[in-house]
Parts: C-alpha cells; sequence; structure tokens
C-alpha cells in the first residue's frame, strides 16, 4: 500500500489532526432550564411520597400489634412493605398460632379424668380407640 491510499485516521494527508468528528456536540448545555422540574411541584412530589411511606409505616406497625406479644420478636427489620408482606406469609403459613399440647408435662390438668373400662385387655381397649 501506498501513503496515498492509506487512512488510518490518525492525520489528514497534509499531516494536520482533525478532532471534530461531529457527534461530541452538546445540544442540551444551553437549554438546560427545559429540563429541570420546578421546585414547588418536585416539594409537592417529595411530600406525596413521605405521606405514603408514613401511612405503609403505620399500617406495618398495627399489622406487628395483631400478632400474638410471644412471637412479636421473630418479625424481622424490614422495609414497611416488605415487613407486612412477611407478616402475611407467616400468619398464611401457621408461623403465629398458638398450639397447647394436650398430654405432657407442659399440658393443662383436664377437668375430669380419662374413665376407661378396668375389664378390658389391652387388645379390646386398642380395638375400641381404633374404630
Amino acid at each position: 500500500m501506498s501513503e496515498d491510499t492509506q487512512n488510518n485516521g490518525n492525520a489528514t494527508e497534509n499531516g494536520v489532526q482533525n478532532n471534530d468528528t461531529g457527534s461530541n456536540t452538546d445540544h442540551g448545555a444551553g437549554n438546560n432550564a427545559e429540563n429541570t422540574v420546578p421546585q414547588s411541584r418536585l416539594n409537592k412530589e417529595i411530600d406525596k411520597r413521605k405521606a405514603a411511606e408514613s401511612a405503609l409505616e403505620t399500617f406495618a406497625n398495627e399489622a406487628a400489634e395483631e400478632v400474638p406479644e410471644e412471637f412479636r420478636a421473630l418479625i424481622p427489620n424490614l422495609p414497611p412493605a416488605e415487613r407486612v408482606k412477611w407478616m402475611r406469609d407467616a400468619t398464611k403459613s401457621g408461623l403465629f398460632n398458638r398450639t397447647t399440647a394436650e398430654d405432657g408435662p407442659g399440658a393443662e390438668r383436664p377437668a375430669s379424668p380419662k374413665k376407661g373400662d378396668l375389664k378390658q385387655t389391652p387388645y379390646e381397649k386398642f380395638l375400641k380407640e381404633n374404630r
């Protein structure tokens, strides 16, 4: 290849480099006022967002009050919307349900003792209970 036909983009034929590509023009520098939001409108939108966040926080706190007190420590410290979702999922799964043991060391004493037929054999008792 000869020097005349080669054009690698570094310099023109006379050796003067031209950096003007035409693609780096700044179109928005002079029109900055067109791209901004009025301060009063921005403040109104910020106030709306704060009010919505406050209402959501209040709702999350009220939902937490519905959880039995012994389970409140299980509620994670999440943003209000995620906390409400977590509490709903936990309630659906039965996490906050109270269960009492019917028999065992922690069970309450029954009001009346179970009366069984003392004349039955263990096998007859088993058959009677499993019918």
